[in-house]
């Protein structure tokens, strides 16, 4: 009895069942390593977008003291949930109506004041609950400085 020659090396092709295994456990291995790598990158650039969002909302703050804008004294409050920009003297006296929200990372630590308020068209530094005027955060091992000086000079 012949054999047809398709049928000669049919039981030669194909993967074992060991080099399937070895395969997909290689490719779970690079997958758990990637993801690992991914999830680091994306909470340090969660770092510092909330490390620039508050330099940019300090510089906001002083930018609206400084052109006077509503002949008001203007500041941000840090809040739990939240950073405020207000336009008047101190945060206990701003109301909903004197007051933007900003969304604030909570996964981060913060070390500072809670209040900075910047004087009306000089833009100089009118109130800072510490000395020296500087606000810290901190991730892990990262850590990032911003102090803000007498004349409103706000260096990161």
């Amino acid at each position: 009895m012949q054999t047809h020659p398709s049928q000669k090396y049919l039981h030669l092709t194909g993967f074992t069942l060991i080099e399937m295994t070895v395969v997909i456990g290689l490719l779970g291995a690079f997958t758990a390593m990637g993801l690992s790598f991914s999830f680091d990158s994306y909470r340090g650039y969660l770092f510092r977008s909330e490390y620039t969002t508050v330099f940019h909302l300090l510089a906001k703050a002083r930018n609206h003291a400084l052109n006077n804008f509503n002949q008001s004294s203007h500041g941000i409050a840090i809040r739990d949930g939240e950073y405020r920009l207000f336009e008047v003297e101190s945060y206990d006296e701003a109301n909903e109506a004197t007051y933007k929200s900003y969304p604030r990372n909570s996964a981060l630590s913060f070390t500072g004041p809670d209040e900075i308020v910047f004087e009306q068209l000089s833009g100089n530094l009118f109130s800072c609950d510490a000395d020296p005027c500087a606000i810290t955060f901190s991730y892990k091992s990262q850590t990032k400085v911003i102090t803000i000086n007498n004349v409103g000079g706000i260096m990161w």
